[in-house]
């Protein structure tokens, strides 16, 4: 096998601007996620995972209603 030497592979080290603010942002945010668990966890106490469950499932009610309604328009299309 033949590797190259880190003398002869070098990265270049840069960072645009944009790059650097959705770097902050990024991290802000993430960071803002883990206080929100923190938060969560304190005020659930041991049902903290059922919470994070509970709130991260779907939403079932509100799912294929855009199909339920459809189907009652082409009905009332149809009479």
């Amino acid at each position: 096998m033949n590797f190259s030497t880190p003398e002869t592979t070098r990265l270049k080290r840069s960072i645009s601007l944009p790059l650097l603010i959705f770097f902050g942002i990024g991290t802000m945010v993430g960071g803002g996620f883990y206080a929100l668990v923190g938060k969560v966890a304190g005020i659930a106490g041991v049902y903290a995972p059922l919470s994070i469950l509970v709130a991260g499932r779907p939403p079932t009610k509100y799912l294929n209603t855009s199909n339920r309604s459809a189907k009652r328009q082409s009905i009332q299309l149809k009479r």
